[in-house]
């Protein structure tokens, strides 16, 4: 089973999502593992199957990237799903789908709107999973754009409340947010336990962001700074990328997407999850640059 909240408008007549955004959230519960078909609930219905659902009081949060169908992301939150129970972690999956252009061109208005659909992912999916009866701890995992869609979240925030841990993969947003001091940075060292960022010099899609668009570096690029508080932690995946033996064609888009189809990152990412320390996380090796570590080959 998956479940997903959304805010993609939902088409009765064809029964999908599009690409609108909806003024109200969608929750989606899947009960095949082999059908994107699913029923759509009521939030205090979904709620009660997730807990239902519940081995552990844990939950993690998946927030997509640009460019994204929801087909798409649906076969990331499985690998997800899969990939970290086979490595020990026994919390919940959940999706957080949101409306975005699913082309190329659309970069820059699904930017402009995601304003209007961040608060939504902390509001309507965050704060209820949190205040369930189990009190399950909930996690996130950001990729790409995902990344500035739960920074745009937090920024929402009014109470002193945190998540547990924070990933992000591949992070679509301007390195010098994350500088110590700066309004990024502080909000995720208030609220979160720890920040993991995945990251790759040879990621050629931030490295177009980078260079085409902003003008800055992206902090799934090239890190954090290294003035880094303990509580946030970089990891270098470049190595582990080029040590792949598939795909046979390494292009543009896999140098940003590799990570849902590689086990060590999967085992990484699920040790992580279960709060394991840095040190202690068998997947990775010391770097010559603190408080890096590298992602083995």
């Amino acid at each position: 089973m998956n479940f997903f909240f959304t805010r993609r408008e939902y088409d009765a007549a064809s029964d999908t999502f599009t690409t609108k955004i909806s003024p109200d959230t969608n929750y989606v519960y899947l009960p095949r593992d082999n059908s994107n078909k699913g029923h759509r609930l009521s939030q205090a219905d979904w709620l009660g199957k997730l807990s239902n659902a519940m081995v552990v009081p844990e939950v993690l949060v998946f927030v997509h990237g640009f460019n994204t169908t929801q087909a798409t992301m649906l076969t990331r939150l499985r690998k997800l799903r899969k990939g970290l129970q086979a490595n020990g972690f026994e919390g919940l999956v959940v999706g957080y789908s949101w409306p975005n252009r699913e082309r190329l061109t659309g970069y820059g208005a699904d930017r402009r709107d995601v304003p209007k659909i961040g608060a939504s992912l902390l509001t309507h999916g965050i704060q209820p999973i949190q205040s369930m009866a189990k009190k399950p701890k909930v996690h996130v995992l950001c990729h790409s754009m995902g990344s500035y869609v739960f920074l745009n979240s937090l920024s929402n925030l009014t109470t002193a409340q945190k998540t547990g841990q924070l990933a992000f993969v591949a992070a679509d947003i301007d390195a010098s947010w994350m500088r110590p001091g700066e309004d990024a940075e502080k909000v995720v060292h208030d609220h979160t336990e720890r920040l993991t960022n995945y990251y790759s010099p040879i990621d050629r899609v931030l490295d177009l962001s980078a260079t085409w668009i902003h003008g800055e570096p992206r902090v799934g690029g090239v890190g954090l700074s290294r003035l880094a508080k303990p509580s946030q932690q970089d990891v270098a995946c470049s190595n582990r990328y080029q040590a792949r033996p598939e795909p046979p064609k390494k292009d543009r888009v896999n140098s940003h997407t590799w990570y849902f189809d590689d086990e060590v990152w999967m085992k990484d990412l699920a040790q992580v999850m279960l709060g394991r320390s840095a040190s202690q996380i068998t997947t990775r090796l010391p770097s010559t640059q603190p408080p890096d570590q590298v992602l083995r080959p």
